[in-house]
């Protein structure tokens, strides 16, 4: 199968960029409202396993398994209309400190900014985004804990959403992932995805889309002898139903297929079906539930692997308990099936790993400004290889002021 590289990808991106900006603005078109939304939190966390790993395997990394997390931040949301565009920011700064595994603490933040242009019943989305936060310990099998990753990127998006009829949609992202360790450099990843398709539009049926994605995805810093990077090409197919039927139920549903090329003889591809779904049920009464359930194929900077395939289901349920007080508790379940990387001789993944997690919380709701909540979650993972089996459970209060 040929697919086009990163280069080309570039070209499809900029033609389709071009495309996007040749939209001529309507008459009567919709604005935003002006906003700002500035929040400050504080959580404070213990947790029974904050090495992500059994007893043997925090011991050979140097970490205590109990300790007690404290995590502030602040939060700061803006939108400002001009005529037919507006520009908007999101940004969250925060630390997180730990009681014993001083290596663990770290910045975490995150930030996303961009443009929105109404043109023509159509919504056109330029954005660019940063985050920079500890990897998490669970998805490093290595013996170098305590890795700063850096995430940043760019995207644009067409949604058109007219009453009734066809409308094209597009999309268009690059992301850019880095590792402050030496040692997990070579998972460094550069990722490019273009995704175009036509919806169809009616009330009685809802939203159907057709979808075709192509995604290029290299590990820039991951060569074989012979100078061969290692990476993934994906090519998929995707049809997707958006409905809501009233208040009761909304949510989509899509089913695809997809084929995966690895860049590295000896990393054996992939082609099979995919699928999503995202369904909220509201029965009326206090109780409201939602599912969510996606089967993905994703190359990691986390992970020493060429890519893995993700299986995974999360149920919920939120319950109003008084007007100022709301429960909800949840539950997922997560497979993952590991495609090693021929390039990494030092680390040997388990060949897949199945993680359980259930947790519920408490939301009190003080004042318009003041919110408290309690969280309570036990997650377990059960790996091919016995080593890499973990349980923990993390207890959590936190409370947040809105400016």
């Amino acid at each position: 199968m040929a697919i086009s590289g990163q280069g080309r990808l570039c070209a499809a991106c900029m033609g389709g960029a071009l495309s996007l900006c040749a939209v001529v603005p309507a008459a009567g078109q919709e604005r935003e409202e002006r906003s700002l939304d500035v929040r400050v939190s504080a959580t404070a966390v213990h947790d029974s396993n904050a090495a992500r790993s059994g007893k043997a395997q925090a011991a050979a990394r140097g970490l205590a398994r109990n300790e007690m997390e404290f995590r502030p931040s602040a939060t700061v949301s803006v939108v400002l209309p001009l005529d037919y565009s507006s520009i908007f920011a999101d940004t969250q700064v925060g630390y997180e400190f730990h009681s014993r595994n001083k290596r663990l603490e770290s910045e975490r933040v995150a930030a996303t900014g961009g443009v929105r242009l109404r043109m023509l019943g159509c919504v056109v989305e330029a954005s660019v985004n940063y985050a920079r936060r500890l990897s998490d310990l669970a998805d490093d099998f290595s013996a170098s804990p305590g890795n700063v990753e850096q995430i940043s990127g760019a995207s644009g998006d067409l949604r058109c959403r007219p009453p009734v009829g066809v409308s094209p949609l597009a999309s268009i992202s690059y992301k850019r992932s880095r590792n402050n360790l030496a040692a997990r450099r070579r998972s460094d990843l550069d990722s490019m995805t273009v995704t175009g398709g036509l919806a169809y539009e009616q009330p009685s049926l809802g939203r159907l889309s057709v979808i075709a994605s192509l995604s290029d995805q290299s590990y820039p810093h991951r060569l074989l002898t012979g100078s061969r990077q290692d990476g993934i090409q994906t090519v998929s197919g995707m049809l997707r139903l958006e409905r809501r039927a009233g208040s009761l139920l909304k949510g989509s549903l899509s089913a695809g297929y997809i084929h995966v090329d690895p860049d590295l003889p000896g990393v054996r591809g992939f082609e099979g079906p995919v699928y999503g779904a995202e369904l909220t049920l509201a029965p009326g009464g206090p109780a409201a539930f939602a599912l969510a359930a996606e089967r993905t194929v994703e190359a990691s900077n986390r992970l020493d692997v060429s890519y893995y395939r993700q299986d995974q289901i999360s149920l919920s349920m939120r319950y109003a308990l008084r007007p100022r007080l709301n429960m909800d508790l949840r539950g997922s379940w997560r497979r993952r099936r590991f495609a090693p990387s021929p390039a990494v001789t030092d680390v040997t993944p388990p060949g897949s790993d199945r993680n359980y997690a259930l947790g519920g919380g408490l939301r009190y709701v003080l004042n318009r400004r003041i919110e408290l909540m309690a969280d309570l979650d036990y997650q377990r993972r059960n790996a091919a290889i016995d080593l890499f089996d973990y349980d923990g459970l993390r207890a959590g209060l936190t409370a947040t002021y809105r400016m």
